[in-house]
C-alpha cells in the first residue's frame, strides 16, 4: 500500500526512526505542487543496508499551461557530513564534561574555548577569558625559558607534559 511505502522502502525522517509515508516523499509533494526545500533522509533498506543519508530537493515540473507533469528531484549524498556532526557531537560533549581545564588558542596564542571545568577551576567566565591568551593564568612561578619551551612544543604539534603552576581570578594559585 502506499502508506507503508517509506517503511518497506527503508526511507526516514530526520531522526533516523521515523519512516516516511508515501505523501511525505518528496517527490510526492512535488508532484501535487509544492517546492520542497533541501530535507535530510536516511535510508537503510536490502539496497543500503549500512544505511546513508541523502539530502533531497524536488520542485514541480510544469508543462508550457502550467500543469504539473513531473517533478525535478536533487539528491545528495550527506552521509559523511552527518558521521562526521555525530563525532564531533560525541567529542564536544566529551570535552564540556571533563574534570580537567581544556583551553584552546589559535596560532597568535588567544583563547577560542575555554570548557565548564576551566571555569569552575580558574574562576574566569568563557566571556572574559575569549580572545585573551592564557597569561591572564600567569602566576609568576615561571621564567620565559619555561613558556618558550611549552609553546614551542605545541606549536610542532607535540603533547606538553608538565605541571604548571597558574594563578585563579581570584589571585590563588593552582596547578
Amino acid at each position: 500500500s502506499s502508506q507503508s511505502w517509506g517503511q518497506i522502502q527503508g526511507w526516514f525522517h530526520a531522526d533516523g526512526i521515523t519512516p516516511y509515508s508515501y505523501a511525505e516523499l518528496p517527490a510526492t509533494r512535488a508532484l501535487a505542487g509544492n517546492a520542497v526545500p533541501e530535507t535530510e533522509i536516511y535510508v537503510c533498506n536490502e539496497q543500503c543496508p549500512a544505511g546513508i543519508w541523502i539530502a533531497a530537493q524536488a520542485n514541480p515540473l510544469p508543462n508550457h499551461a502550467g500543469k504539473i507533469r513531473g517533478s525535478v528531484l536533487i539528491f545528495r549524498d550527506i552521509t559523511e557530513k552527518k558521521t562526521n556532526e555525530s563525532q564531533l557531537r560525541i567529542l564536544t560533549n566529551a570535552v564540556e564534561q571533563t574534570a580537567d581545564c581544556i583551553i584552546i588558542t589559535d596560532s597568535d596564542a588567544r583563547i577560542q574555548y575555554v570548557n565548564p571545568a576551566f571555569e569552575a577551576t580558574t574562576g574566569f567566565t568563557r566571556g572574559e577569558a575569549l580572545g585573551h591568551t592564557p597569561m591572564i593564568l600567569k602566576s609568576g612561578a615561571h621564567d620565559d625559558a619555561f613558556y618558550r619551551d611549552l609553546w614551542t612544543t605545541i606549536l610542532s604539534g607535540k603533547v606538553y607534559r608538565n605541571t604548571i603552576v597558574n594563578r585563579k581570578k581570584s589571585g590563588e594559585i593552582f596547578y
